[in-house]
């Protein structure tokens, strides 16, 4: 486990994958990482880290500026762009 990998709670897990060369996707598993479905578009190379605080939802960020919202257990998303400094950072200091 690592920042690719975060657990909401006990059972909830998100994760971020490489797909090819040059992208990544988005899994999420109910079951505690037992199995494991894509979710939300493909997302740049540089989607390096993932974070959650609630039950449902997720963020992804990338050092590019990029960040993916991924809600209702990957049903719902969008993605956006943030200014430098990265949203990672500040998200890794407050969640």
């Amino acid at each position: 486990i690592d920042e690719t990998t975060v657990f909401t709670g006990s059972r909830e897990v998100w994760g971020l994958a490489p797909e090819g060369d040059s992208r990544r996707v988005a899994l999420h598993s109910s079951d505690g990482g037992i199995t494991w479905k894509r979710v939300g578009p493909f997302l740049p190379r540089a989607a390096g880290a993932v974070r959650s605080r609630l039950a449902g939802e997720a963020w992804i960020v990338g050092i590019d500026g990029s960040a993916t919202f991924i809600g209702h257990g990957g049903e719902v998303w969008r993605q956006t762009r943030v200014a430098f400094p990265p949203l990672w950072e500040w998200l890794r200091s407050h969640i």
